[in-house]
């Protein structure tokens, strides 16, 4: 063989293993490319048929759909005397009356009331003064039994954090009437407050959204310290005392609602399918680019309804199990994201950025029911108090009162802390964030610790009463 055929030979051979090369990798793509459509197929069905059984049960998958069932639950009466309420917070006359209220001025100085002194009085009290007929149309607003639409349009993130925003400025505002009232120890003034701190607390009840919820519990938490300092320094009369009860007793929690928040978020997520470009701001530039022009697989669909639909059945009776389970479902996801790897994670990119952190909303929803429980212990506490002249030895004497310690008690099962030291009911219970059972010890709060801290929230010393 010639020098040149040996030549040809060797290129010729060379174009075959390039060729069987190629046949190779087109062969693996194309198996790749099968086994995706296998997948994708598999994946866009399971997504068909679970938005298929949310519409036979009726809950929202997408903007349109939740609007119609929002606007069911709600009345849209009310909402220009509550837009015209929110201007009037926002306003220069309302900046001018504030001026000097700690929780209203960023630059009033001072810590508010302590048991030796009021820093703030003075501009408190002349806040009162002008918002007088402000105060009176909050009220009556808040005593209507039906809840208000304030959301036309459910189509983006923000469209509820104005109205929600504002809610949190009217609580302000009553928490100042509230703080009056108790310095002059008016108790039928600080059981209006309450009232109306109760309805505000509810105002957003019927919105779809976590963050309209979660500033319900925490308007609520407002009003359950308020009811708890009154309670601590017996400014309550008997009747006012069961007033506030029967309040308590009668109002739904926002963990009621939890069901109710997890559709609307679903629903929203669902609707970003059709727009990607909603989520710009919260992916990084890599993931931007794909939900942009590629969206979001069926599978990464199938994660977010499946995930949704895992916290939309959780028990809210069983507070123990609610937060138990609720963590296990949010590290479970992060656990996810973590291991998918780089080719994987295309899968979730829409779950990892719409879910929200739902062990830490659980923990506010049971941390509110807590709240609420150590609030009504007090109350009976205080009542009993009132009949007999002095605190009860034991829990089990509140059942007197209407007070069950054993269906009341804090989540972990085991009662609030109580003791009697020196004519002193001490209360006390665990924030939830801290564990699941009552330290058998109260905590030692100084003088320095903050008035609303989460602490303060589940240590109560009631005074012997006054008379």
């Amino acid at each position: 063989m010639t020098e040149s055929d040996s030549k040809r030979s060797g290129t010729k051979g060379c174009l075959w293993a390039v060729g069987i090369l190629f046949l190779v990798v087109l062969l693996v793509f194309s198996s790749l490319l099968s086994w995706w459509a296998i997948q994708d197929g598999r994946d866009r069905k399971l997504v068909q048929s679970a938005a298929s059984e949310l519409r036979n049960r009726g809950a929202p998958v997408d903007s349109e759909s939740l609007k119609a069932i929002y606007e069911s639950k709600t009345d849209p009466t009310d909402a220009v005397a509550w837009n015209k309420i929110f201007d009037e917070l926002k306003s220069e006359g309302f900046a001018a009356w504030s001026k000097g209220v700690e929780i209203f001025d960023s630059n009033a100085q001072g810590a508010g009331w302590t048991e030796t002194g009021w820093t703030g009085e003075a501009a408190e009290r002349n806040l009162v003064a002008k918002t007088e007929d402000l105060r009176r149309r909050i009220g009556e607003l808040v005593r209507k039994p039906n809840a208000v639409r304030f959301i036309n349009d459910f189509d983006g993130f923000l469209t509820m954090l104005s109205h929600a925003q504002q809610q949190r400025q009217v609580q302000r505002l009553i928490a100042t009437e509230f703080q009056v009232a108790f310095a002059d120890r008016d108790s039928a003034a600080c059981r209006e407050a309450i009232q109306t701190s109760l309805g505000v607390a509810r105002l957003s009840r019927a919105d779809p959204f976590l963050v309209s919820h979660l500033i319900n519990v925490a308007c609520h938490g407002i009003a359950m310290m308020d009811v708890q300092r009154a309670i601590e320094y017996d400014v309550f009369n008997e009747q006012d005392l069961k007033a506030v009860w029967e309040m308590i007793a009668n109002d739904e929690l926002s963990i009621q609602r939890l069901p109710w928040m997890i559709q609307g978020e679903r629903a929203v997520g669902l609707s970003v399918i059709e727009d990607p470009t909603k989520l710009e701001g919260m992916l990084d530039s890599t993931s931007q680019v794909y939900m942009k022009w590629v969206g979001p697989s069926h599978r990464d669909i199938l994660n977010l309804v499946t995930f949704y639909g895992d916290f939309e059945n959780l028990d809210i009776s069983d507070i123990d199990a609610l937060q138990t389970e609720a963590f296990r479902l949010s590290n479970s996801i992060e656990n996810e994201v973590r291991t998918a790897g780089p080719l994987g994670l295309r899968h979730w990119i829409l779950t990892s950025s719409l879910l929200p952190a739902g062990g830490a909303v659980v923990e506010a929803l049971v941390r509110d029911v807590v709240l609420e429980r150590l609030t009504r212990l007090a109350l009976a506490m205080r009542l009993y108090e009132k009949r007999h002249g002095q605190f009860p030895d034991t829990l089990e004497a509140l059942n007197e009162v209407g007070f069950d310690s054993k269906t009341s008690a804090p989540w972990g099962g085991k009662p609030f802390g109580y003791r009697l030291e020196e004519g002193v009911a001490v209360l006390w219970g665990t924030p939830p964030r801290v564990g699941p059972h009552t330290s058998d010890e109260p905590p030692e709060l100084d003088d320095t610790s903050a008035e609303f801290s989460l602490e303060k929230m589940f240590y109560l010393r009631l005074r012997p009463s006054s008379k």
